[in-house]
């Protein structure tokens, strides 16, 4: 995974090789091990996300692939979800170099329309904003919320974030709120 990781890094045409040969669907295919309950560990999955993050950055035709094979639904699901702060980050940077290269994914439209997804990436990443004890995980959980809000302001206006103390808020407000306190 690293060899390809490093391969298909910034690399147009070995990218344009992989995806000829199938190399997206074998790679994406692998994504199961890396869920809440996959067999693989945090070394295996943080390989499997550089790699497939080398393969989709900068090109859309490969992106706009990954998103009708379900990657990103994947990396909001599961790739943030996960148990590794470190791979959090990886999911993280994906969705967010790619929203900001293309914009108009589909997948953004499904999270328009999914409140409950929209509600528990809100959750998650407010929690990585507020409470992260790794020095950038805040940095990149505010640079993804900024990429999302940018390519659909439709995002998180109705989503309500629960307290502890049973309060509460405006996800907006929430979000404005824990990143002052930074």
């Amino acid at each position: 995974l690293l060899v390809l990781g490093v391969a298909t890094q910034n690399n147009p045409p070995v990218q344009a090789d992989v995806l000829s040969l199938g190399g997206l669907e074998r790679i994406l295919a692998l994504l199961p091990k890396c869920s809440q309950s996959g067999e693989e560990g945090p070394a295996y999955c943080g390989k499997l996300l550089f790699a497939i993050s080398a393969l989709v950055r900068n090109d859309v035709e490969i992106q706009e692939s990954a998103s009708d094979k379900g990657l990103f639904q994947w990396l909001v699901r599961e790739g943030l979800m996960s148990k590794s702060v470190g791979n959090v980050k990886k999911a993280m940077g994906i969705l967010e170099t790619v929203i900001g290269q293309n914009p108009n994914l589909p997948f953004i439209g499904a999270l328009v329309d999914d409140q409950q997804l929209q509600d528990g990436l809100a959750s998650s990443l407010l929690d990585y904003v507020r409470d992260s004890s790794d020095v950038d995980a805040p940095e990149k959980a505010l640079r993804l919320f900024g990429r999302l809000l940018e390519s659909n302001g439709l995002l998180f206006t109705s989503t309500i974030i629960h307290h502890e103390d049973g309060r509460q808020t405006k996800f907006l407000d929430a979000l404005e709120q824990a990143a002052f306190v930074q």
